[in-house]
This record gives structure tokens, sequence and C-alpha cells, in this order.
């Protein structure tokens, strides 16, 4: 899967463990890194199953939600507006190969 960062501030959150850990906590950070390996190994959002991953609306946009720990979470979005499901409105989530990360922390 292909993955983008809305912000040089959640990329390092992604990229360096010792600033996560700092920022999030270790327990945050070490879930966090599981996480995102498994949307980098991912071929598409069907393939993840942990982190209890679901669709929410938050602030109006439609984006897709994966629990790290406690109240905590990864908030993500389709990277490629126009691929929808076919004769909808809605994203297809499962089969999305491209998002972009738009939060990682307390569930909003």
């Amino acid at each position: 899967m292909h993955i983008a960062f809305l912000t040089q501030e959640l990329r390092k959150l992604a990229e360096k463990e010792a600033y996560a850990n700092r920022i999030l906590g270790e327990s945050i950070s070490v879930v966090l890194r599981k996480r995102l390996a498994d949307l980098d190994a991912a071929t598409n959002l069907k393939d993840i199953i942990v982190g209890s991953p679901s669709v929410a609306d938050i602030a109006g946009e439609e984006v897709y939600t994966i629990h790290l720990v406690g109240n905590t979470q990864i908030v993500l979005r389709n990277n490629h507006p126009k691929k929808r499901a076919e004769n909808s409105s809605k994203e297809d989530w499962l089969n999305l190969d491209r998002v972009i990360i738009l939060s990682i922390g307390e569930s909003q």
C-alpha cells in the first residue's frame, strides 16, 4: 500500500521511534509501529484486520480509523479521492491502495 502523510510531524512520528516514544509514550509507539508495518505490507485496506479498522465521520469527512491503544487511533483517508465505489458517492474503502494519514493520536 502507498502511504502518505498530511504533515511532516506525522511522518516524523511514523519514522522516528525515539520521537514517537517521547510524544506518544512507548506503549502507543510500539503499537503504532506495528499498525504502520501492517499498512505498509498490505495490498489494500482489505488486508488490515487488526486495530478494529472502521469507517467514521470526523468533522463531516468520511475517514478510516485504526485503533492503537486506549483512546488513540490512526485516521486516514483515500489519497486518490476520485476512486469511488461504482455508482456511489461512498469510498470503496476495502479496495484502496493509496492512503494519506491525517492524524495519529487521541480519538476526536
